[in-house]
């Protein structure tokens, strides 16, 4: 039954997992790492992570050499900013099982974050030779090669990535990001649109979208994206600015002042907006 716990889990109902843990657990608490795992990840996927961090503790406590749980620690950790403590985590990890797919990518992680770029991609190609088929080291590969501007390799390394997991709604979007960038401006906003379907609730392609429809000067479609993108949360000064001007190209300047004066409201030195005020005479009014 523990294994229909954790299938509950791992599919989106963390709820009915913790349930039925709760009804299997002997009197005596839990006692093996395995169980504590479990319980980890039904945790972690609740947001209850003080917990999660606690049964992931007991786990490596009673088998030290237990590497998911050495990498489900470390991802929190690292989510925490902790990256100290995460990075020892995966390097442990990476001692017991030199070919620990998931600590390389999360170590790649944290080599990029220090500027450490040149490393962190031969690991990740590590990652691939190891093993071809493992979606998200084509990802983090693909990323960290667009945050060096080499579009056409992250792309290359992008497209293989959502190939093997289409539904990757963080890689269809990051692919979407790097066809615009490299101005391949259909297949971003055929990125952009995959991404809406996956995600109907995620603001940040409205966004994209928006802006590849500025860019190519239908502005009034960019006016309805960056709305739909506001109304889905993203009520931040880069939205209110863009939509600010699209609204004062489309010739409706006071509401385009209206929302550039918003962006000010949230981020009071927000260049873009700044610039644009100043350039219809606008600002300090």
């Amino acid at each position: 039954m523990g294994d229909y716990a954790t299938l509950f889990g791992i599919n989106g109902f963390p709820e009915e997992s913790q349930r039925i843990y709760e009804l299997i657990r002997p009197e005596e608490g839990l006692r093996t790492a395995r169980e504590f795992y479990n319980q980890a990840k039904s945790a972690a996927q609740q947001g209850q992570l003080e917990q999660a961090i606690e049964f992931y503790q007991n786990a490596v406590r009673i088998d030290p050499e237990y590497g998911r749980a050495l990498t489900g620690l470390g991802a929190i950790f690292l989510n925490q900013k902790r990256v100290d403590e995460a990075e020892a985590l995966f390097e442990k990890a990476i001692s017991i099982d030199p070919n620990h797919a998931t600590a390389l990518i999360n170590l790649a992680t944290i080599e990029q974050m220090r500027g450490e770029v040149e490393s962190a991609i031969a690991r990740l190609k590590r990652v691939i030779s190891i093993n071809p088929e493992y979606h998200e080291a084509y990802l983090s590969l693909g990323s960290v090669l667009a945050s060096m501007r080499q579009y056409d390799e992250a792309i290359q390394h992008m497209e293989k990535g959502v190939e093997l997991n289409p539904k990757s709604v963080i890689g269809q979007l990051n692919l979407a990001k790097a066809y615009g960038a490299r101005g391949r401006l259909e297949e971003s906003e055929a990125g952009y649109r995959t991404v809406m379907a996956l995600d109907p609730r995620m603001p940040y392609p409205h966004y994209g979208l928006g802006n590849l429809q500025a860019l190519q000067k239908d502005h009034r479609a960019a006016v309805a994206s960056y709305q739909k993108a506001i109304s889905l949360g993203a009520k931040n000064a880069a939205t209110l600015t863009k939509l600010g001007l699209s609204l004062i190209a489309l010739g409706d300047k006071e509401p385009g002042i209206g929302a550039l004066k918003s962006a000010l409201e949230i981020d009071p030195r927000y260049p873009s907006a700044i610039q644009a005020l100043q350039s219809l005479g606008a600002f300090g009014e």
